[in-house]
C-alpha cells in the first residue's frame, strides 16, 4: 500500500529509494525504462487499464527530501518550497501555508474527496499534468515555479511553461513547487460542475489580487480551467483589467473583446459556445464581486 492505494505489482520490479540522488541515478540508466511511484493513483489506473509501459517502478514515497515545507532564498527572492512528495492533504493541513496562502489551501481542500487528497501528491499530479479541481489555476495565479532535478543539475520552470510543454512526462524528478512570498489579500473561486459527476468541473476560475492601504484592488491575476481546453493564465486580460481599475473605468468592453477572442481560439461548435459562455460568465461575476459592477 502506498499513500492509501492498493494494487497488484507482482509482474513489475519495484525499487524503493531513500534519496533524490539515488532516484536520479536510476532514472539516468538507459538500458531499462522506469516510472516513478509515490501516491500511486496514476500508476494504479495504468495497471488496471493494462497500459503501463515500463520495466520497473521507482518508489519515491520514502524520500524525506521531498516532504518538507520551508522558506528558501533563490536569486535574492523568498519562496515557499513545498516538497513534491507531499500529499494534498498534508499541504492543506500545514499551518504556515494556511497563514501565507489561505486561498490555495481552500482550493486544495475542495479539489477532490478525502481519499484522493490523501493519495494525490503534488509531484505526481504535475508529472502527468493531471489537474484536480482548481489546483492548477490556483498555482498559476500564484506564479508557482516547478523545481526539477536531473543528472545535469536543477531547473526552475514556471508552471504555465511546464503545463504547455509538449511531452506529457518530462525527464528528471520534480522535487518541489516554489511559491513566491507575496500578500494576496483578495481571492475568489468560481466554478461550474458536471451535474452527473459533481466532482468534475466543466469550468473553473481563480482570481487573486492585492489591496493597497486605501483598500483599492491591484495586481489582479486570473487563471481558468475548462474541461476541453485545459488550464490558461489570462495575462492579456489581466493587464487590461488592472488598467481599467487604476483609471476607475468599466471592464464591460474588455469582457466583450475577451468573448470574441475565445470564439476565434476555440471555434464556434456547440460545445465550444457553451464553454465560452460559461467561462465568460464566471469571470464577469468574479470581477463584479472582487472589484465592482463593471457596468458602463
Amino acid at each position: 500500500m502506498v499513500e492509501g492505494v492498493w494494487f497488484n505489482m507482482s509482474n513489475l520490479s519495484v525499487l524503493r529509494v531513500k534519496s533524490v540522488q539515488e532516484t536520479l541515478n536510476l532514472l539516468a540508466e538507459t538500458d531499462v525504462t522506469s516510472k516513478l511511484l509515490s501516491g500511486g493513483v496514476s500508476i494504479t489506473l495504468q495497471i488496471r487499464n493494462g497500459n503501463l509501459t515500463c520495466d520497473r517502478l521507482i518508489d519515491i514515497s520514502g524520500v524525506e527530501e521531498l516532504k518538507s515545507i520551508q522558506p528558501v532564498q533563490i536569486n535574492g527572492k523568498t519562496f515557499y518550497q513545498i516538497g513534491a512528495g507531499l500529499s494534498l492533504s498534508h499541504v492543506a493541513k500545514n499551518s504556515e501555508l494556511k497563514s501565507k496562502f489561505p486561498g490555495l489551501v481552500s482550493v486544495i481542500k475542495t479539489s477532490s474527496d478525502p481519499a484522493r487528497l490523501n493519495a494525490f501528491t503534488l509531484g505526481g499530479l504535475l508529472t502527468v499534468k493531471r489537474n484536480t479541481g482548481n489546483l492548477f489555476p490556483a498555482l498559476a495565479v500564484l506564479e508557482a515555479v516547478i523545481q526539477v532535478q536531473n543528472t545535469d543539475g536543477e531547473k526552475l520552470i514556471p508552471i504555465m511553461e511546464w503545463l504547455t510543454q509538449v511531452k506529457k512526462e518530462s525527464s528528471g524528478l520534480i522535487t518541489a513547487i516554489l511559491l513566491p512570498d507575496q500578500s494576496q489579500t483578495g481571492w475568489l473561486v468560481k466554478e461550474v460542475k458536471r451535474r452527473q459527476m459533481p466532482g468534475e468541473l466543466i469550468a473553473g476560475v481563480v482570481l487573486c489580487s492585492v489591496k493597497d492601504q486605501n483598500d483599492v484592488q491591484s495586481d489582479l491575476r486570473l487563471a481558468s480551467v475548462v474541461d476541453q481546453f485545459g488550464v490558461q493564465r489570462w495575462t492579456a486580460i489581466e493587464e487590461k483589467i488592472n488598467q481599467a481599475v487604476a483609471a476607475n473605468d468599466s471592464f464591460h468592453s474588455i469582457m466583450n473583446d475577451f468573448d470574441v477572442q475565445l470564439q476565434l481560439r476555440w471555434g464556434d461548435g456547440l460545445d465550444a459556445q457553451y464553454r465560452r459562455q460559461v467561462l465568460t460568465a464566471l469571470i464577469t461575476r468574479g470581477l463584479q464581486e472582487m472589484i465592482g459592477s463593471g457596468e458602463e
